[in-house]
């Protein structure tokens, strides 16, 4: 994990293309799944660009700037009820996210 965050930080070439072979998986499941739920048969910028606001979400507490999540609201993250909260607010988050492109894209939403 150390390595990787310091790779996007200062990336060296030392792993080349790894990261983003690594991250594509999820990456196109997500917006497959994305794609499913606005009845599209491919991606487009606005799905692109929600996939990445979804990834972001988890990134910041459970990768990217941990750190600075423990110094500023250490109680967020610390222990296992605090991050099943944690999940469960980002699963409503991002929630409220797709329903809102379902409301720009005049589809339908569910309650």
């Amino acid at each position: 994990m150390r390595l990787h965050s310091r790779e996007e930080a200062e990336p060296s070439g030392v792993l080349g293309d790894a990261l983003t072979k690594a991250f594509h998986p999820n990456h196109m499941q997500l917006q497959l799944l994305l794609c499913r739920e606005f009845g599209l048969k491919k991606s487009d910028l606005e799905v692109d660009r929600l996939t990445f606001c979804l990834v972001g979400l988890a990134t910041v507490y459970f990768h990217g700037v941990r750190s600075a999540v423990e110094e500023f609201a250490p109680q967020l993250v610390k222990g296992k009820k605090a991050r099943e909260m944690m999940v469960g607010r980002l699963v409503e988050y991002a929630t409220a996210l797709i329903a809102a492109e379902k409301i720009r894209r005049k589809l339908p939403v569910k309650n």
